[in-house]
């Protein structure tokens, strides 16, 4: 285990060498260190390795500022690192023969630190060129027979107003363990302190609320400066064989701010506005009085503004809010002239029959705003009524019988507020119902057969060959009619193996009907030709 830690603290040195070699350049910026996370109030079993990190979130590469490291033993305090001499008295309790101990940037290793070191007081200074930043903190070392503390984060500096609901939380996970015993059992404990020592905390005890979880939310009725720490114990049935203690967590309660009143230093360099325009606070200066003073809020800086857009002429009044308090300026607000939007398509109407659809549309443009749009209907020389959500280019009108007018009017718009109009020509729909037509039951049959005695040819006073179905009994055995043949069964119907032929009988009749008929006519009209010429 030794070793792992001596490999993990070797590549942690050479990660942090190459930023300690920018110290001394970087360490010029004048920033405020803002540190994240501070060292802990770790208990180190004795004979192993001690370390500490200082992280500032404004220097997470830890090559801006520098970080110094001190000791207080005996009731001195003694550099760690630069400026550390041999002869310093603390230094007979860790190892320096490795080459472990010492610091590099925001991290300061103790090698084989001893119980003569137990409770001595800490301290990290992070400056800038002129501004610094301190944490301060307790080295603990306990029995050599105990596993590594937990791992814990916490924060460093919470502020926060007077009654404001805040809530602070912890986090821990074990880094040791028995592979043969579950070690993993992380137990919490809050303090409560009077300065920013660990050794001086006490446990926060509220009857039966004993505050022993990740979260705490401390009382912030009365401001003030407040100083909390959380135990972390790792070790079921133990407690106190693996624990450690949070950085102390300073929490800033700052007195309530009360606003008395405000009132308007200048006034805003726009104080005339057109319809749809918004109220343009630039120039403006505004003056808050509050319980420890004033504030001046330049440009509409945090204020709130009603109404943000005007929609109507006149003379009207803004209301500039800040938080709970508020004042008025008087603006005037006059109508644009802007020239009607241009109706570039019109909508054509006609008549329909029920089931087919119409659509009427307009176009139009303008230069000067945003359009809309809005249908109305003209119902038998009534006024015109607003047909609701037909707002856009295109209306389909319902299939209703009847005939009914329908416009629309187009709108330039600004800021929210309409600035000129123009109305489309009215398009006239008119819905007819489909005509039903029903079916003549007068009309005479003539699917009939026509009859031998029918069928006289009116020029030559003979019979006629028969065009129609042939009258041949299909079913007899004595029809000259039938293609010759065994099967005296067959039937024009089709029963029986022999439709097909009946099929060509009947096919085979019409045509020399038809021949017959061709001839006779061509005889007639010859005989007739004869007449005349005689």
């Amino acid at each position: 285990m030794k070793k792992a830690i001596s490999l993990i603290l070797a590549a942690a040195l050479a990660a942090a060498l190459v930023p300690a070699l920018m110290l001394t350049a970087s360490a010029a910026t004048d920033e405020f260190p803002i540190i994240e996370s501070a060292p802990k109030n770790v208990c180190w079993p004795e004979g192993t390795m001690a370390s500490y990190q200082c992280v500032c979130s404004n220097d997470k590469g830890h090559e801006k500022f520098s970080y110094n490291w001190f000791i207080t033993f005996d009731g001195k305090e003694y550099p760690i690192g630069v400026g550390s001499k041999s002869t310093d008295p603390w230094r007979k309790y860790v190892d320096f023969s490795g080459g472990m101990t010492g610091t590099i940037g925001n991290v300061l290793w103790l090698d084989k630190v001893q119980k003569g070191l137990d409770g001595s007081l800490m301290r990290c200074t992070v400056s800038s060129k002129s501004q610094s930043s301190t944490v301060y903190f307790r080295i603990m070392v306990g029995d050599s027979t105990m596993f590594s503390p937990p791992d814990i984060t916490a924060p460093v500096f919470v502020t926060c107003d007077q009654g404001e609901d805040i809530t602070l939380t912890v986090s821990g996970k074990p880094t040791s363990g028995n592979v043969t015993e579950i070690k993993d059992f992380i137990t919490y404990q809050w303090y409560e302190s009077s300065d920013n020592d660990i050794y001086h905390i006490k446990a926060i005890i509220d009857g039966d609320d004993t505050h022993n979880g990740k979260t705490y939310k401390p009382n912030t009725n009365v401001p003030g400066t407040y100083f909390y720490a959380c135990g972390v114990f790792d070790g079921e049935g133990e407690p106190m064989a693996n624990y450690s203690y949070t950085n102390m967590i300073i929490v800033e309660v700052l007195e309530a701010i009360e606003n008395v009143s405000m009132e308007v230093s200048y006034m805003p360099d726009k104080t005339e506005y057109y319809v749809g325009e918004s109220f343009d606070p630039k120039g403006m200066v505004v003056r808050v009085w509050r319980s420890d003073g004033y504030l001046d809020l330049k440009d509409g800086n945090k204020l709130k503004f009603e109404p943000s857009s005007f929609s109507k002429e006149g003379e009207q009044k803004v209301k500039l809010i800040y938080e709970d308090i508020s004042t008025e300026i008087t603006v005037k607000v006059t109508k644009k002239t802007v020239a009607p939007p241009k109706i570039t398509e019109q909508p054509k109407g006609g008549t329909f029959k029920i089931g087919t659809e119409c659509t009427l549309r307009v176009k139009a443009e303008s230069s000067d705003g945003t359009l809309s749009y809005q249908w109305y209907q003209k119902e038998n020389g009534k006024d015109k009524t607003l047909i609701p959500d037909a707002t856009a280019q295109i209306y389909i009108p319902p299939q209703t019988e009847g005939e009914i007018a329908y416009s629309c009017v187009v709108s330039v718009t600004a800021g929210g507020a309409v600035v000129s109009e123009a109305e489309s020509a009215s398009a006239v729909v008119k819905y007819e119902a489909e005509a039903t037509t029903a079916p003549d039951t007068t009309a005479e049959d003539t699917s009939a057969v026509t009859t031998e005695a029918d069928a006289t040819d009116p020029g030559t006073d003979e019979p006629a060959e028969t065009t129609g179905a042939q009258t041949a009994d299909v079913g007899g055995t004595d029809s000259d009619s039938l293609v010759p043949g065994d099967d005296n069964t067959s039937s024009v119907g089709g029963q029986g193996a022999g439709s097909s032929k009946a099929m060509i009988i009947v096919l085979a009749a019409v045509a020399g009907a038809m021949v017959v008929g061709v001839g006779v006519t061509i005889a007639v009209l010859i005989a007739a030709a004869k007449k005349k010429k005689a």
